[in-house]
This record gives C-alpha cells, sequence and structure tokens, in this order.
C-alpha cells in the first residue's frame, strides 16, 4: 500500500483514499508493504469501474474493487478492522522531510 500513500502526495493530487482489504491469509506486512509484480492500481471516474473490471475479465485478469479515492485522508481496513487513518498532508511532511531525519 506504499504505492497508494505515493499516489496521495502525487505532484498533482492530494487526495485521500478508504480501501477495504482483505489479507485472505497473507501476512498484514506482506499486504501492506510487498511489491509483487502482478499487482497494479487502477483509479477510474466514479461510474466507470464496471468498464475497467469488464476490460480486466476480457483480459483474463482478476480485478478488484478496493475503495474510493476522495477526502484528505488515507483510511485503510484490513479484514473490516481499522489498520490505518493518516492524514494526507502528514503523509507528505514525512516522505518530503524522512531523508532530513536520518542524514540532517
Amino acid at each position: 500500500m506504499v504505492a497508494v500513500a505515493e499516489c496521495c502526495i502525487a505532484p498533482r493530487s492530494s487526495r485521500g483514499v478508504t480501501l477495504d482489504l482483505k489479507g485472505d491469509g497473507l501476512d498484514a506486512d506482506a499486504l501492506l508493504f510487498g511489491e509483487d509484480a502482478s499487482r497494479v492500481i487502477v483509479t477510474c471516474s466514479r461510474g466507470n469501474d464496471k468498464a475497467v473490471r469488464d476490460a480486466a475479465v476480457h483480459a483474463g485478469i482478476r480485478a478488484t474493487v478496493l475503495g474510493k479515492v476522495g477526502g484528505d485522508r488515507l483510511d485503510l481496513n484490513l479484514d473490516g478492522k481499522p489498520c490505518i487513518n493518516l492524514a494526507v498532508s502528514e503523509i507528505r511532511t514525512v516522505w518530503e522531510n524522512g531523508l532530513k531525519t536520518v542524514v540532517g
């Protein structure tokens, strides 16, 4: 979900996201921080999710709706329980100043 946090602070965006993830037997650390080569995140305009899922199915790709974009927080629930709830501004501050805390 690091990629999702990075999307929240993309240069032309400062949008939050609400996600509802299912662990499906995966360790939470692996699910949240793993970088599997076969996963991608796709966002689309409201109402276009069916077209995106249909295109994925047509291509033989499994697709799952994980949540919605909007607001000013990264709000992630894992297996129905709150897991992460951070302000996008806090994510941006940590990202922009991360090296200063190590090098500075």
